[in-house]
């Protein structure tokens, strides 16, 4: 111990580094090799986050140019139809009487706007159709229809892009 102090006592006279501050210089040199690779990983990150949000503007620009944001616009068109419906489901909550005629005006401007962005009713309350099981389903499981047979729709069904989400729900039609 006192042979290692007076070791690094004669390394300081002579102008040479004692074994801690050599250890010292080692983990600083250590350090300044690690902040210059996360330095160079940083500007990698930085580049690759321009060249996304480059990108993320051009399909933000084009969406804007070519109005193809249907769902953009739907929101748009039901935000206040859809504010006014949960006024008055708060109305209905607090024991206030509200008009049946209003709400379905509001679930009315609400349909409307789906339909435009694409949403396609498969037929009509009411409405005859000839039977087909891969857009109608019977309402009662006692008695299927045939394909083609006239049935009356109970419950319009709903595709969108050509993909049936909800079959309508059909009747015999009573002869």
């Amino acid at each position: 111990m006192m042979l290692d102090r007076l070791y690094d006592a004669w390394k300081v006279l002579w102008a040479r580094p004692s074994s801690g501050e050599s250890a010292a210089q080692e983990e600083l040199l250590d350090l300044r090799r690690r902040m210059a690779e996360h330095s160079l990983e940083l500007q990698d990150a930085r580049s690759a986050l321009a060249a996304l949000r480059s990108r993320l503007e051009g399909l933000e620009k084009e969406t804007r140019v070519n109005g193809d944001n249907p769902l953009h616009e739907l929101f748009e068109n039901i935000a206040a139809p859809v504010s006014q419906l949960r006024m008055q489901r708060h109305m209905l909550d607090s024991g206030s009487s509200i008009s049946g005629r209003s709400v379905m005006a509001l679930a009315g401007q609400v349909v409307g706007f789906v339909e435009k962005v694409g949403l396609q009713p498969v037929g009509n309350t009411g409405e005859e159709i000839p039977y087909d099981p891969q857009t109608a389903e019977p309402l009662s499981r006692d008695s299927f229809p045939t394909r083609g047979e006239a049935v009356i729709v109970r419950f319009v069904g709903y595709r969108y892009q050509g993909k049936v989400l909800r079959k309508a729900l059909v009747e015999r039609k009573v002869q």
